[in-house]
């Protein structure tokens, strides 16, 4: 085992280069051999060379290759005449810089020199791989290393590419495993959120084009359009050195996505998993499954199995389903049957055909059944067609998806869908309650029951033709039909379409599972509703201070208006006439207890008052002290604690100090102790504050806050005909123009036009132009 890192010195060394626009080079190699070195340690990105002692050599790169715009590698090539030494750790460096790049710890190394007639030596090539984002454009690194490294990658990629295409002949394009990735909104009740709804994907597990994508948290889905598709965009990626992965993106769009290759190269595989329409309904798309030309056949049930009524746990095919089915039926049936040569009671027998009378089915006794294929019939002597059953079960399938997305409460009838009160009754006929599982399977005992008992045809009644059914007979009986009364075939299912099958109670049963499963999540939902004076709901914003509207909300700038409005009448006295008739009698020349309503965003009233400036109350008032912590809070926010300001009188403003260098109080005033730690401020009267250098090289070694002294400015004038003067005098400024009117100061002591040239060095200290305020500091 091994391990390779680069060094945080190569990221700097990286980024000194590319700021400058040079390639990064790495050029040499060195091999060490390390005392106690583990290899399955990880590396210290910090590591430096080992000591001197334990290098046992160095060379120069042999190749240089890249492997992807993103990859390049460096190859060390020992032939047989490079030996002997042992070396368990090797670096590359930039020899010009010294800088290290990359150090690798690898299990211990014999290199043998080749000795002839003594040893075979051995040729050894190791190489280093540097990965990081445009390290071929970086390096100027434009060998391919496939023309002299084994490729390794494409046998790699090829691998991974098999697999993904032995999993989509197992589950298609895309399929899901139960409910993974499937669209669900929640309602977020937050007035942060701009909107209350949240799409999101459940955790789970899919296949996209043979790509494993699995999220192990629901993960929400961000900038949801109405309406759009969701779409799953997969992607296998990953570096030439690194573990390779499904990255995931959740996208919704308008638009019909397809299968795309990045500018990276990697190829993206995108499914369509949901769609949402214009008010938020989800309908899924996912397809749930693998495919059945993989299924399992050690467990599958055969036909024998079926036959032979089998109690084994196995899956069964839809055929072999209806091949049990139609067994029981035949089984049945098998045996009964009428001998035709008996005589009927009456006279005459069956020899040939009979109509026969037949009593109409109830609820109450077997006989002949009518189908019908409606769906809100109260009829108590119609069969349900499997078509009937397969309408009220998709309706229940169809409430349960409408619920899933909002559903509003009602109470359920014959042509609503909704809440429904229970019934323990199988005689009644109401259409507004529903069966209880205890009423069904009343029903179901007393239908069973009654299959147990014998039918009875009276044997007396004579026959048309002659006879009577005074002995066995064969008859004939035409099957059910929605026009016509017959026999009829039960059947489970709760999907069939067909209109001369007859549902049996376990169909029934699902169907109205169904619906109950459909009612319980639809009293789990809420619908979207507008708000009101008595319904919690989604509300406008509203600036207007006059409005009477009970639906809309009030903006904070509308409270601050109708605040502003209510201080100014504050002020204003009110005067009520006492001698004015009340009405229902009397006046107010004697106190009386009025009664005022309070006061809201649309009328006037009384008002309570609040010192807090962060409430969001419509209905309290803020009182002075609670406008000046707001207004003191602002205050502090425009001039910090500590910054130096010019002042234009002596009178200090209440809350701030002048800068004439006196020591304070930091338990007085801890924020200006935070700028000036010291306790000391500093003393600016008759300074100019100058901009601190911070490496600009205009002023340089200062530190902020530290004094600098006054400079003389110097510089050297000529003067024509001025003799005897000493050099290096100094004079005033000016005192050259009229120098014939003035004795020298040097030591010739006289003054002769046309002598020699001097120079006359001239210094002063410079002043500009100005204008003295007092500086002053916010203390708190």
């Amino acid at each position: 085992m091994s391990n390779t890192v680069i060094t945080l010195a190569f990221e700097a060394y990286k980024a000194e280069q590319e700021a400058l626009g040079l390639p990064v080079i790495l050029d040499e190699f060195v091999l060490a051999n390390v005392p106690d070195l583990d290899p399955s340690v990880p590396v210290d990105p910090n590591e430096g060379l080992p000591d001197e002692e334990h290098i046992v050599y160095i060379s120069d790169v042999s190749q240089t290759g890249y492997v992807s715009p993103n990859a390049v590698v460096y190859s060390l090539i020992m032939d047989t005449s490079i030996g002997d030494f042992d070396f368990n750790w090797i670096g590359l460096r930039n020899k010009a810089s010294d800088v290290l790049a990359a150090i690798s710890h690898i299990p211990l190394v014999h290199k043998l020199k080749t000795i002839v007639g003594e040893q075979n030596g051995n040729a050894i090539t190791r190489s280093i791989m540097m990965s990081y984002s445009g390290a071929k454009q970086l390096t100027e690194i434009h060998v391919d290393a496939s023309t002299w490294q084994i490729d390794f990658t494409a046998r790699l990629f090829g691998t991974d590419e098999a697999a993904r295409l032995s999993n989509v002949d197992h589950y298609y394009s895309a399929s899901f495993i139960n409910d993974g990735f499937k669209v669900v909104k929640e309602e977020v009740i937050d007035t942060a959120l701009t909107t209350p709804i949240v799409y999101k994907a459940t955790k789970g597990t899919g296949y996209v084009e043979g790509l494993r994508c699995a999220i192990e948290n629901d993960r929400p889905i961000t900038d949801v359009l109405t309406p759009s598709r969701i779409y799953v965009d997969a992607s296998w990626q990953g570096q030439v050195t690194s573990q390779w992965n499904t990255v995931i993106k959740l996208i919704s769009s308008r638009d019909n996505l397809v299968d795309y290759i990045d500018e990276d190269g990697y190829a993206h595989y995108v499914t369509h998993i949901a769609e949402i329409d214009a008010v938020g309904n989800i309908t899924d798309t996912r397809f749930l499954g693998g495919s059945p030309s993989f299924e399992r056949q050690d467990n599958a049930a055969t036909d024998s199995d079926i036959d032979e009524e089998s109690t084994e746990s196995k899956h069964v095919k839809l055929a072999q389903f209806w091949r049990g089915i139609t067994n029981k039926i035949s089984e049945a049936f098998t045996g009964r049957t009428i001998a035709t040569t008996s005589p009927l009671q009456g006279g005459g027998n069956l020899s040939t055909d009979r109509t026969l009378s037949i009593d109409d089915a109830t609820i109450a006794q077997k006989g002949a059944v009518q189908l019908s294929d409606s769906v809100n019939s109260t009829s108590t002597i119609l069969g349900a067609t499997a078509s009937a059953v397969k309408l009220a079960y998709d309706k229940a399938v169809e409430a349960l998806n409408v619920a899933n997305s909002k559903w509003t409460y009602v109470v359920a009838s014959t042509t609503v869908y909704g809440a429904t009160k229970l019934s323990t009754a199988i005689d009644s006929t109401s259409t507004a309650e529903a069966a209880t599982p205890s009423a069904v399977k009343s029903a179901y005992d007393l239908a069973a029951a009654k299959a147990a008992q014998a039918t009875t045809i009276a044997t007396t009644s004579p026959l048309l033709g002659g006879g009577d059914l005074s002995a066995d007979r064969t008859l004939s009986i035409s099957d059910a039909t929605t026009e016509q009364k017959g026999a009829v075939q039960l059947t489970d299912s709760v999907s069939t379409v067909s209109s001369i099958l007859s549902a049996t109670a376990t169909a029934v049963k699902t169907a109205y599972d169904k619906g109950v499963e459909a009612l319980g999540v639809a009293n789990a939902k809420w619908t979207y509703v507008a708000a009101s004076t008595t319904v919690s709901g989604a509300t406008q914003l509203s600036t207007a201070i006059d409005s009477t509207s009970t639906v809309l909300a009030a903006t904070p700038s509308a409270v601050k208006s109708a605040y502003d409005l209510a201080a100014g009448k504050a002020a204003q006295t009110i005067t009520i006439a006492t001698t004015s008739p009340l009405q229902g009698g009397g006046d107010l020349s004697a106190d009386r207890t009025l009664s005022i309503a309070d006061g809201t965003t649309a009328q006037k009233g009384a008002v309570q008052l609040s010192t807090s400036i962060s409430s969001t109350s419509t209905l309290l008032a803020a009182t002075p002290s609670a406008v000046k912590a707001a207004y003191d809070l602002a205050d502090k926010s425009i001039c910090p604690v500590g910054v130096p300001l010019p002042w234009p009188n002596e009178a200090i403003p209440s809350g701030f100090l002048a800068c004439v260098g006196q020591a304070f109080s930091i338990t007085t005033y801890p924020l200006l102790g935070a700028v000036y730690p010291n306790g000391t401020l500093p003393d600016l009267r008759g300074e100019f504050i100058r901009g601190w250098d911070d490496d600009k090289g205009t002023d340089p070694g200062r530190l902020i806050g530290s004094y600098q002294a006054a400079s003389r400015h110097s510089e050297k004038r000529r003067i024509e005909g001025y003799a005897g003067a000493a050099w290096g005098d100094e004079y005033s400024p000016g005192t050259v123009e009229n120098h014939e009117s003035r004795t020298p100061v040097g030591p010739s002591g006289e003054l002769a036009l046309g002598g020699d040239i001097k120079a006359l060095m001239l210094s002063w200290d410079a002043v500009p132009r100005n204008v003295a305020y007092l500086y002053i500091v916010r203390a708190a």
